[in-house]
């Protein structure tokens, strides 16, 4: 199942139904983004933790979506997580999935060749992650089913098919570690208006923290506490009031922003962006 908005995009929920995309293929995954890969429109899925697929968008969108397996993981941990960049400069977007980057071949039909990012692979959910780019070569990773999770910032090495050097975030700062406990909501966005990216991040278990973490531009990441008892799945940054000064909106559910049983809850952003007077 898929839905279209007739206006503004404030969240985007994609529910899989097997009839959409073929009669043999289930889809069983959390992770989707929409993607552009040589010209063909579509979303990239995480089919089972161990599959990356790409379903493209047929002309008319009702009709059945193609899928094209882009890589199938052989590790002894899960993968989670998306994201696109050029990682490698050669003008394609390559993927981002769990520990891994999987660089773009040089027409669709050829295959896509894996490369390590990083090695958490100790538990069969160490690569259950949340991927975001914070900079042109900073990529931040956080474990997201796990009680202690990791929150690193990891460096694009000059040649990227090496191992990625890891700084860590949950402990560089603070003093002591903040032990996320499966922390699944998080986001990107300049939430002071200084021009560089922050990120927040929401546990679903545990206190349920919810937490800003802001970006000095020295590498360091200072986390400033929200709320606690949210209990987010999903967070999302957005500019809800129209003013370049986006909020937090979290909700609790199962992989998807739920009402009713859910809690859908607005925080409003009250810092003040540079330059612009009270």
């Amino acid at each position: 199942m898929w839905m279209a908005t007739a206006g503004p995009i404030l969240f985007s929920t994609i529910l899989f139904s097997t009839t959409l995309f073929s009669t043999t293929t289930a889809v069983d995954t959390t992770d989707v983004l929409a993607a552009q890969l040589f010209g063909r429109r579509g979303i990239l899925v995480v089919h089972r933790r161990a599959q990356v697929r790409f379903y493209e968008i047929p002309h008319r969108a009702a009709d059945r979506w193609p899928m094209t397996e882009i890589y199938s993981f052989y590790t002894p941990s899960d993968q989670g997580g998306l994201a696109l960049a050029d990682v490698d400069g050669d003008g394609r977007p390559d993927i981002l999935c769990g520990n891994y980057w999987i660089r773009s071949p040089k027409s669709f039909d050829l295959p896509w060749r894996l490369f390590a990012i990083e090695l958490w692979n100790e538990e069969p959910h160490s690569a259950m992650l949340r991927l975001a780019w914070i900079g042109p070569r900073e990529l931040i990773a956080m474990q997201r089913e796990m009680n202690g999770a990791r929150l690193a910032c990891f460096v694009k090495p000059a040649d990227p098919r090496q191992l990625w050097t890891a700084h860590s975030i949950t402990e560089h700062g603070t003093g002591e570690s903040l032990a996320l406990d499966h922390p699944r909501g998080f986001d990107v966005a300049d939430f002071n208006g200084d021009g560089r990216l922050d990120f927040v991040v929401g546990e679903s278990s545990g206190a349920g923290r919810l937490f800003v973490f802001h970006n000095d531009g020295s590498g360091r990441f200072t986390p400033q506490e929200i709320a606690t008892g949210v209990a987010a799945e999903r967070v999302h940054a957005v500019d809800w009031n129209g003013v370049g000064r986006p909020g937090v909106v979290t909700g609790k559910g199962t992989g998807i922003i739920t009402i009713g049983k859910g809690v859908i809850s607005l925080w409003q952003n009250g810092t003040r962006r540079q330059g612009i007077p009270p």
